[in-house]
């Protein structure tokens, strides 16, 4: 949203779609992993006010308010578009995959941006159940009763997942999500990466423990930057960390 020279890029607006300022948490609402500050209308619903054009025909800039929902609407009429210029056939249908925990709400926006794309949404199943089912398919030796475990690995969150296998009525029994024990784990490797590949490239220490105080500021800040990196890649395919920080005056 927003003009080229005064360009406003929203992303990770997954996380807020379908909930309230009661569900989140204060970390959840910080603007730099949005690209634009959260606000919250009269039902306490999270929304986005985005310049959308330079000037209107009195030469004033025009603003409009932008929900999470009408985000994963651009994203998905951009989809169908796409789809329908490489196979230049027409697209009417779609199966949605959801989180494990998305909400009713969640649901209800969803599809109603489906329709609102001219899709027919078949079928919505969670990511957990979608995977036993691909599973099904490629696999002829499950037995009724047999549990299986589904591992989601992904860049801020590590989920587990136990369906006991039935081939006219499976279950899930247990999920789990990781979050921060695994988050944690790879900000730490990330952050062991950028210093070593400092070290080597410069030739030079990135943190010098000599110096207590100073160290202790710049661990802190290259921590949050590489976890800010990891949340970034939920979204985007590479990311930049900045260092120009650490450089002393």
């Amino acid at each position: 949203y927003g003009s080229i020279r005064n360009h406003v890029i929203l992303k990770n607006t997954k996380h807020l779609l379908g909930k309230t300022r009661n569900d989140l948490r204060e970390e959840d609402l910080n603007s730099e992993r949005y690209g634009a500050d959260v606000l919250f209308d009269e039902q306490e619903m999270p929304y986005f006010h985005c310049l959308v054009n330079d000037h209107d025909h009195n030469g004033n800039p025009v603003y409009r308010d932008v929900y999470p929902e009408e985000v994963f609407g651009v994203i998905l009429g951009e989809m169908k578009r796409q789809a329908h210029g490489r196979i230049e056939r027409e697209i009417s249908s779609c199966c949605l995959t959801i989180p494990f925990n998305a909400s009713d709400r969640t649901r209800q926006l969803l599809l109603s941006e489906v329709s609102k794309q001219g899709l027919d949404c078949v079928c919505m199943i969670t990511e957990p159940m979608a995977t036993y089912y691909y599973l099904r398919s490629k696999c002829d030796s499950l037995t009724d009763g047999e549990l299986i475990m589904i591992v989601d690995v992904g860049s801020s969150s590590f989920d587990i997942s136990i369906i006991h296998h039935n081939h006219s009525n499976p279950q899930l029994i247990v999920h789990n999500s990781l979050h921060e024990l695994i988050f944690d784990e790879m900000t730490n490797h990330l952050m062991n990466y950028v210093i070593n590949e400092y070290e080597r490239e410069k030739g030079t220490p990135l943190l010098d423990p000599s110096n207590p105080r100073r160290y202790s500021s710049k661990w802190n800040s290259l921590y949050q930057r590489c976890e800010e990196a990891i949340q970034n890649f939920s979204c985007i395919y590479s990311v930049d960390i900045y260092l120009s920080v650490f450089d002393d005056d």
